[in-house]
């Protein structure tokens, strides 16, 4: 169980906390996909799953929970997701979350965190490019190339790109699938 004094005295929750919980949902869910350990997404090494499913990853100063929802209330969100529960029409206690938390860790098994039901707001939409095989957006602290061929960007800490693709900008680079249909 991971250090529930962190949760009371208000420090940030680490990849121990967010473990458990994603553990206690494969409990509770079984038929859920994904929610694997959130360590995994430091260097992006989540395994292939099937759709629908719901990952809790870290991003930045943030936990995000991923099905079409993110928020910093990534834990509250997994689990109302994982109940059926619509997030986005829920208005959160958040005086009340913490405490909620610790309870469900220690009884081990999760209940949906304490919410009132809101008014749906107009959705918000926000458009932006993904790019890479990991399907994220462009990162300003790590470098990218384009395939030649597929002219998908690919950033250089996902795929094995040779260091010569970004210091000669005549280099020729081909991306793992465009190579291996060149084969």
């Amino acid at each position: 169980m991971p250090p529930i004094a962190e949760i009371r005295d208000g420090e940030w929750l680490s990849d121990l906390h967010i473990k458990a919980v994603s553990d206690l949902l494969k409990i509770q869910f079984p038929t859920l996909n994904g929610l694997h350990d959130p360590k995994l997404g430091e260097d992006l090494s989540f395994p292939a799953t099937e759709c629908p499913f719901i990952q809790i990853l870290h991003a930045g100063n943030h936990w995000l929970t991923i099905e079409g929802v993110s928020s910093s209330l990534a834990k509250t969100y997994a689990v109302d997701l994982s109940f059926g529960n619509d997030p986005e029409n829920l208005w959160y206690y958040q005086h009340q979350l913490r405490q909620h938390l610790v309870e469900c860790l220690q009884a081990k098994k999760l209940t949906p965190f304490p919410s009132r039901a809101c008014r749906p707001s107009k959705p918000l939409k926000i458009k932006f490019a993904v790019y890479c095989v990991c399907r994220l957006t462009e990162d300003d602290d790590d470098s990218m190339a384009r395939c030649e061929k597929c002219l998908e960007w690919f950033h250089k800490s996902c795929v094995n790109i040779p260091d010569v693709v970004f210091e000669d900008t005549t280099a020729y680079w081909l991306c793992s699938h465009c190579t291996t249909d060149s084969v």
